[in-house]
């Protein structure tokens, strides 16, 4: 099917159409349906696809730079490599989508169904997230290096390692010497305690000996009480020092 740059065909029936590698630049496509078209590689700068169906369309290579796709149905579509700089996709529907080498780089994604996408290798500099549905959706190690998100509007997403606008990185927490301090100190009361119950597990168990001893010089046999304290005391020493051996060498 021939267009030509700028014309409009909003609204109208475009199922499966071919418009591989042609030049749609600014073209008036609002509520087209344009499900299972082959777009790829198709010049769509400017184009405006306010609520056109393309579901499971070909988009690939396409360039969609500061196209409007305002609650566009664009679930299935396979968008790898597509150049949506700037692009407007508040309200669109992207669960499904194939969105791997994706530019994103200042697009409005406000309110967007985004919903277990891997977003992982797409381009998301200065990208607008607010209220967007990212539930399930992989963001680890992301770059959202001048984006416009809330921790709120990461709710439900995997975000592991992931740099905020901010610098900061979740799921990682930056080095900070006051804990780090209680750190050390929690660690070396833990040691201190190790060390206090072996002891006192050794002194038990010679006390135990020493009763036990006792009951046989005294002729009445091994002192049932001693063998306790010598059992119990060797346990609590043998224990106490095994958890201090792994407290020092994790």
């Amino acid at each position: 099917m021939s267009v030509s740059d700028g014309e409009e065909i909003a609204r109208r029936d475009l199922q499966g159409a071919d418009f591989r590698y042609s030049s749609l630049h600014d073209t008036d496509l609002r509520d087209a349906n344009l499900r299972n078209a082959h777009l790829r590689g198709a010049i769509l700068r400017g184009a405006d696809l306010t609520g056109a169906g393309l579901t499971n369309a070909d988009l690939r290579d396409a360039d969609l730079t500061g196209a409007l796709l305002r609650n566009a149905s664009l679930r299935g579509a396979d968008l790898r490599n597509a150049r949506l700089y700037g692009a407007d996709l508040r309200d669109a529907d992207l669960p499904g989508a194939l969105l791997k080498g994706i530019n994103l780089k200042r697009a409005n994604l406000t309110g967007a169904n985004l919903e277990y996408q891997d977003l992982r290798e797409a381009n998301l500099h200065g990208v607008i997230l607010t209220g967007a549905n990212l539930n399930g959706a992989n963001l680890m190690g992301v770059h959202l290096t001048h984006a416009t998100v809330s921790l709120n509007d990461l709710h439900g997403a995997h975000v592991y390692g992931l740099t905020m606008p901010d610098g900061s990185i979740l799921g990682m927490r930056a080095p900070d010497s006051h804990s780090e301090d209680e750190e050390v100190k929690v660690s070396m009361f833990a040691w201190y305690a190790y060390v206090v119950g072996f002891l006192v597990g050794v002194a038990v168990m010679l006390t135990g000996l020493v009763i036990a001893i006792d009951g046989v010089f005294a002729g009445i046999g091994w002192n049932l009480r001693g063998i306790i304290l010598l059992l119990g005391g060797g346990t609590l020493a043998y224990f106490a020092r095994r958890a201090a051996v792994r407290r020092q060498h994790p």
